[in-house]
């Protein structure tokens, strides 16, 4: 008796488990859709969705944030000179958008590399956002680093 106890306890608790796994839905990496960045040309992408330009390309590797910062200031690409360091959360959902494929005819990456974020010098970080699997989806955590690579945007 005492033994089927535990199996239906067993039993309930791996089904309550696995219930809360099938609801799950991740992030865009398990979405499908129509793409949300679209090439403007010169080195430049545009989330259609929140209207963020994006640099294409990345710079150099810098190991402060002060030296970052002045390099998206001063970036001259795609006709406009007003770039600067994306926060945390844009560089997140801009993850998200490459892992969920949603990149359409956008050439932009981010594997192996860590990049400079943050509004000022106090809320800076350097990092990159890491995929796993988690329960049927992915999500993400954010790795530290020291220095890194600028990925500009802008408005």
């Amino acid at each position: 008796m005492r033994t089927s106890r535990w199996l239906f306890v067993i039993g309930a608790l791996l089904l309550l488990v696995l219930q809360g796994c099938a609801g799950s839905g991740g992030r865009l990496a398990d979405r499908s859709g129509p793409a949300r960045l679209q090439d403007l040309g010169g080195g430049v992408c545009q989330d259609v969705a929140t209207g963020l330009m994006w640099q294409v390309g990345v710079s150099e590797r810098f190991a402060t944030w002060e030296e970052a910062a002045a390099a998206a200031q001063g970036l001259a690409v795609g006709g406009h000179d007003d770039w600067r360091l994306p926060t945390s959360d844009e560089l997140y959902t801009l993850h998200d958008l490459i892992e969920g494929k949603l990149t359409g005819d956008c050439a932009i990456g981010d594997k192996g590399l860590s990049f400079w974020s943050g509004e000022s010098q106090r809320w800076s970080l350097s990092g990159y956002w890491e995929t796993y699997p988690l329960c049927g989806g992915v999500d993400y955590k954010f790795v530290k680093q020291k220095g890194g690579v600028v990925r500009a945007v802008r408005p």
